[in-house]
């Protein structure tokens, strides 16, 4: 009865630490070393699996963000509060045509602060701000996105 304990007990501690090892093994797979990548420039650390096919490259979408900005007014008015409510309305008007002119391209949009604008002579009042924006724009002739 002692021996077929001893065999069990042996037979269970090899077949445990073989599995912590195939584990310590299996986790321990192929390792990626970025250190040497100089840092000083613009560079892409792609993770690919399976073969590289020389020529079709990795399929991925090559496009650029591109930044740009715009001056949103509003309509010259009489009173502070019909300004702002005037520049409210040209900032939602702007993100509209943006909206519509750049689809799915448009990843950002912001109106900015505005800022008063009193003409002396009339005494009305323009509330003006710089909108911003940002583009997805594809670097290949071929994509129309």
């Amino acid at each position: 009865m002692k021996n077929i304990k001893f065999v069990f007990l042996l037979t269970f501690t090899l077949s445990f630490t073989m599995m912590i090892y195939a584990i310590g093994v299996q986790a321990d797979g192929p390792k990626v070393r970025v250190d040497q990548i100089p840092a000083d420039q613009d560079s892409s650390i792609i993770i690919h699996k399976g073969p590289l096919i020389p020529g079709q490259g990795l399929g991925l979408p090559e496009f650029q963000i591109v930044e740009s900005k715009d001056e949103v007014s509003g309509e010259p008015v009489m009173g502070r509060k019909e300004s702002y409510a005037s520049w409210k309305s040209a900032c939602a008007e702007w993100k509209k045509e943006l909206k519509a002119n750049n689809g799915d391209r448009l990843l950002y949009s912001n109106c900015g602060k505005p800022s008063l604008h009193k003409d002396e002579t009339t005494q009305e009042i323009t509330q003006v701000s710089e909108g911003t924006y940002k583009l997805k724009v594809s670097n290949s002739p071929s994509t129309t996105k």
